[in-house]
């Protein structure tokens, strides 16, 4: 595609004293440095390459030859001698920049057969009038070859650019896109051979997806091929052989990295993205994303493989939870095996056969017969599929039955004590086990998803006195764990719940006596009501620190001229009483509104 430039270059290079220089142009991202670096590969001429991104003084570029052209004093561990010996030579040697310096004309002398390449022109601060002058000394009087590379349509409308340009630049090449040749090269980076392997037999493929979203740019895509090599590293290895299964994971990568490295979604919006094909469930959709969903069509499964929040956590952070990842795996319906649970298939119903779809369905029946599905998110999954399966006559109950039929079964749970919640919570109602629950959109669904969201918090509210006796133990054992909990750390399991409430006040003195580190105990609890979040989810903890202040003060006079008693005055000093003065404060600007 681009061999003509290949041939220009070739005479360009051959000329003995060429009065003009070469730009090499086209738009960011359409491979001109990754075509210039093939092309250097293939010749035995000699470069020298510049980078200009960044430069912001006419020195700089001499301070970049200085080190492209003495690349041990450029090294790592070199860049201070080398920019010493550099302003040594210019210090002994009269420089004018503006009309070819005597330091560059010594510093490549020993380069004369070089030929010169200055890469990314238009990110380069340097005026341009001055920049174009610095070039041109080396093509006027130095008779050097200079290639520029640079997008040239940062340029072209302004009327300087085309003005000093006519006396440089005496051919100008447009660097096509050659996807499959850039495809090739980036694979060869890839150090997994299967993976690689993989890369090279979707070749046509990636190109059909990316030649789909209209965006030319060779960065995204190698990007693209280094996230994919990250992802195969982390599969399970049962997995690495499921051609489908890649393919799919291949083409939400690609189409969800394309949309949000250009600028058109952003990390809030890939969720809308990903279930952009699910139009003929989902009525509504904003123009922007039908747009977008239909450019892949072709390519997008009616529901993202992995899961949503999977994609998500990915493009937030750049890095993979392995066990998420694996357990996401074998939920989808490339491991429709014995193994699988009944729910799981039938999640999959739209891969079955007429016969496996009446088996599925009649093992989950079973299962809910027989009480088997007691964890919230997985009722919430079945109860989902059985409103699908009503509004498509795929099951005799219709969706009121559907929905007795479910309370009563987490309720005759419940009563039991049965009812199992998941304590890093189920409920953003979208998905669970990286499977989106099917009729999320229904108002029966919703409905169903608050009255248990009810029967969640009547257990939490149950189990928070258990819950606080652990957490005095882990308190005891470990602090530093004791305060994560109740701050905005990661894992901030009670940041807005009243936990210490549960905690009997006299318990808590005594367990603290056991605590190593007690100042740091009485630090969490001053960041606890110091942080900026809603308070008033706190203030049901205001008695129980009222309580605990004059246990304090007791231990404080039992404990005088001691140095644990100096700890405890100053827990009470800097940590309960502005506390509760704190929370003071809120309950009455509380009581005014």
């Amino acid at each position: 595609m681009n061999k003509h430039i290949e041939d220009y270059l070739d005479y360009y290079c051959k000329l003995e004293y060429p009065s003009y220089a070469v730009l090499l142009k086209g738009q960011w991202g359409c491979g001109k440095s990754h075509f210039i670096g093939l092309y250097q590969r293939k010749t035995d001429k000699k470069f020298i390459y510049i980078s200009l991104y960044g430069l912001k003084e006419v020195n700089q570029i001499d301070d970049a030859l200085f080190q492209a052209t003495h690349p041990r004093l450029g090294s790592k561990g070199m860049g201070v001698a080398s920019k010493i010996i550099a302003s040594s030579l210019k210090s002994t040697v009269k420089v004018d920049v503006s009309s070819g310096s005597a330091y560059l004309k010594k510093l490549l002398s020993k380069t004369k057969d070089s030929i010169l390449i200055f890469d990314d022109l238009e990110r380069c601060d340097i005026p341009l009038k001055q920049v174009f002058g610095y070039l041109n000394s080396f093509v006027e009087h130095e008779k050097r070859h200079v290639i520029i590379i640079a997008d040239a349509t940062k340029f072209n409308a302004q009327e300087e650019y085309l003005e000093i340009k006519e006396k440089l630049i005496g051919q100008e090449l447009e660097v096509q896109l050659h996807i499959k040749a850039a495809l090739e090269n980036f694979c060869s980076e890839v150090k997994n051979e299967a993976c690689e392997v993989f890369l090279i037999r979707c070749f046509d493929n990636i190109c059909s997806i990316y030649i789909a979203s209209k965006y030319n740019n060779l960065r995204t895509l190698r990007k693209f091929i280094q996230d994919f090599a990250y992802f195969f590293s982390k599969l399970p290895e049962n997995a690495k052989d499921k051609s489908d299964l890649l393919q799919d994971i291949l083409s939400v990568l690609l189409t969800t990295s394309l949309e949000m490295r250009s600028g058109q979604i952003t990390l809030d919006q890939v969720k809308i993205f990903l279930e952009g094909s699910l139009s003929f469930v989902k009525k509504e959709r904003e123009p922007k994303e039908i747009v977008l969903r239909n450019k892949y069509s072709n390519f997008l499964d009616f529901s993202p493989i992995l899961g949503v929040t999977l994609w998500q956590d990915f493009f937030r952070t750049g890095i993979l939870n392995q066990d998420k990842l694996h357990k996401a795996v074998f939920n989808t319906k490339y491991f429709q095996e014995d193994s699988q649970e009944s729910w799981i298939r039938l999640w999959h119903s739209l891969d079955l056969s007429d016969e496996d779809f009446e088996k599925v369905k009649e093992e989950v029946q079973t299962e809910l017969d027989h009480c088997n599905y007691r964890k919230i998110p997985i009722i919430t999954h079945v109860f989902g599929l059985y409103l699908w399966m009503s509004e498509n006559h795929l099951c005799e109950m219709n969706e009121n039955k559907i929905l007795v039929f479910f309370k009563t079964y987490v309720n005759e749970l419940a009563k039991k004590n049965e009812l199992e919640y998941i304590e890093e919570g189920w409920g953003d109602r979208e998905s669970y086990a990286s499977l989106a629950y099917w009729s999320k959109e229904s108002s029966i669904f919703q409905g169903f998803c608050e009255y248990l969201d009810e029967i969640e918090n009547e257990m939490l509210e149950e189990s928070y006195p258990s819950q606080a006796q652990d957490l005095l133990h882990i308190m005891v054992s470990d602090t530093i764990s004791f305060r994560q909990k109740l701050s905005n750390y990661e894992n901030q399991k009670y940041l807005k719940i009243p936990i210490l409430c549960y905690i009997d006040p006299h318990d808590f003195i005594e367990s603290l006596d056991k605590v190593d580190h007690q100042l740091r105990v009485g630090d969490t609890l001053r960041r606890r009501y110091e942080l900026p979040i809603d308070n008033k989810v706190l203030l049901k903890e205001l008695s129980w620190l009222k309580k605990l202040k004059p246990l304090l003060e007791k231990e404080v006079r039992i404990r005088k001229d001691k140095i644990s008693g100096y700890r405890y005055h100053n827990i009470l000093k800097f940590a309960i009483t502005p506390s509760i003065e704190k929370l003071q404060q809120i309950e009455k600007e509380d009581n005014n509104d």
